[in-house]
């Protein structure tokens, strides 16, 4: 849960923080304690504090309780406000799932003026959940055979992560460590010809999972061998970045090299992988998603969403001066220092 962003960020110099939303699905605000009991949406508040009302199915531009506004609209209402704060505003958000189609920025030009504050924050008793996912619905059974369910999305659709009903869904893979692998300059050859034959090659990935890091590259080809097997041709450039390409060859192992991508943990992201309840997969180029569902699970209902953007919020402002904090916290303040290291590659 997160509290209120109190936006009081000096117009000079710039700091970034993201929060992405490959690691969470969304960023959920609570009600501030102090009012997050029964308390009525419009509970008083300070005089000097104007308020702004959004809702994820907000219009116009009166953003108030009874014609709340978009996230977006309400930002643009508060630039225009805050040359002649007298009083902070917040903006409260009511309840809801606000879907994100680009990264919610707060930068110096949505700071507060005059010594006051802009307080995002969700509206008292209300539960706001920003997210950067799509829900899918529209599912049906596509192959009786082997359980498996298609839905439409947009062509280009783009994620490594699918969430069923809050639940973290696997990307289609093939069994860990698969035997029978031999690298051969920058592709990895195997007597299986099964592998020649599989879709959208380009699409699926090799994983190398390292125990100091997790090394993973997408595929340019597989063609079949002359000994009738399969070799899976990593993309050379993603190869050359996980081998040959990289700063401090020596480091980290005291010299003797950082760790190469020199062989397969596991297969990812192809149909033909697709075997297992609790898989999915993900045909960008035709725009269909595919999933095997858990015992229990009803396609129909399932709550489906499927993440697309890498950030939900960005606050930029200059270091020591950007206090995301909890609500009424006293003595909250950054505390860090900042320099720059010209020696590093």
């Amino acid at each position: 849960m997160f509290e209120p962003i109190h936006t009081h960020i000096r117009r000079r110099g710039r700091w970034t923080v993201a929060v992405a939303a490959s690691a969470a699905t969304a960023l959920l605000f609570a009600a501030p304690a102090a009012l997050a009991s029964a308390a009525p949406a419009n509970q008083a508040r300070p005089l000097a504090t104007t308020a702004l009302y959004v809702s994820p199915s907000g219009t116009g531009t009166g953003c108030s309780l009874a014609a709340p506004c978009s996230l977006a609209e309400a930002q643009t209402l508060v630039r225009g406000m805050t040359a002649t704060m007298s009083g902070n505003i917040d903006v409260d958000l009511l309840g809801g799932t606000y879907r994100l189609a680009d990264t919610f920025q707060l930068g110096p030009q949505d700071s507060g003026e005059n010594g006051y504050d802009v307080v995002y924050q969700a509206a008292p008793g209300q539960q706001p959940v920003i997210t950067g996912a799509k829900q899918v619905t529209g599912w049906s059974e596509y192959d009786s055979t082997k359980d498996i369910y298609r839905a439409a999305v947009p062509v280009g659709t783009e994620s490594s992560q699918l969430f069923v009903n809050g639940a973290r869904a696997q990307r289609a893979r093939s069994a860990l460590n698969p035997s029978g692998f031999t690298l051969s300059g920058s592709s990895f050859v195997t007597s299986d010809s099964s592998y020649a034959s599989f879709t959208n090659q380009s699409q699926i990935q090799i994983v190398d999972d390292n125990d100091w890091k997790q090394m993973r590259c997408p595929l340019s080809s597989i063609t079949a061998t002359s000994s009738g097997g399969s070799s899976l041709n990593v993309n050379p450039s993603c190869f050359a970045d996980n081998n040959t390409d990289v700063p401090n060859a020596g480091f980290p192992f005291n010299g003797s090299g950082l760790p190469a991508l020199s062989g397969i943990s596991w297969i990812e992201n192809a149909y033909q992988l697709l075997t297992t309840p609790g898989q999915f997969y993900l045909d960008s180029g035709a725009g269909y998603l595919y999933y095997i569902p858990l015992s229990g699970q009803n396609m129909a209902t399932a709550d489906v969403e499927l993440p697309e953007l890498q950030e939900l919020v960005d606050l930029s402002g200059t270091p020591g001066h950007l206090a995301p904090q909890l609500y009424n916290a006293s003595g909250v303040s950054y505390a860090g220092s900042w320099s720059v290291s010209t020696g590093r590659p």
